[in-house]
């Protein structure tokens, strides 16, 4: 049994014509015969009834149709996977992202990834700016999305600049900061700074 008598055998049990299968495949009608013979004596039983005016599959023809099937999609499958391996589209991808950065577009990003190679399997890991770039360093993450920190950047990472977002600072409107649209990051030297995080549980 090869793969070629397989596709042979689903072709003529679909259009139930020697001709037609015979065309599709670009052999001769007596080629499929042959072939179609070969299989049912390796198989020990016959997969088709057929006279001078009609085809048509046994039983047990019927269940080696599913059969058959199953069989060249999973050599399919199989092909295209190693095809996939060959050119480094398989296999497992760890991302981190820092606290907040599921609120932008970063899940629509994922989803148009998996979209485009549904044969990578994503790892998806939330931490703290310190806890992704230990991550990365130690190898336990192949891809963080963080903000930049030039201090914990070594030189085994690669960095690329996605996108800017502007860092906001609330305060009371007595407070002195309260009028400017704009501050310096040492103007909140000395501030206490609270961390939404601190409130979840109130």
């Amino acid at each position: 049994m090869n793969t070629r008598q397989l596709e042979y055998f689903v072709s003529l049990a679909e259009t139930l014509s020697f001709t037609k299968t015979a065309q599709k495949f670009y052999i001769s009608q007596t080629a499929v015969t042959k072939q179609i013979k070969t299989l049912e004596h390796n198989l020990d039983t016959k997969l088709f009834n057929r006279n001078n005016h009609r085809v048509e599959l046994t039983p047990e023809g019927n269940v080696f149709l599913s059969q058959a099937k199953i069989i060249l999609h999973k050599i399919e499958e199989a092909t295209e996977r190693v095809r996939l391996t060959t050119v480094g589209f398989v296999g497992l991808l760890r991302i981190g992202f820092v606290q907040g950065y599921e609120k932008t577009s970063f899940s629509n990003l994922i989803f148009k990834l998996y979209d485009q190679y549904p044969n990578i399997s994503i790892t998806f890991f939330r931490g703290t700016e310190k806890e992704l770039y230990d991550k990365i360093l130690n190898s336990e993450l192949d891809i963080i999305f963080n903000t930049l920190n030039e201090k914990e950047i070594t030189s085994f990472m690669d960095k690329c600049l996605i996108k800017r977002y502007s860092l906001n600072v609330v305060v009371h409107p007595t407070h002195t900061l309260a009028t400017q649209k704009s501050i310096l990051l040492k103007q909140l030297t000395g501030e206490k700074i609270f961390n939404y995080n601190e409130f979840e549980d109130i």
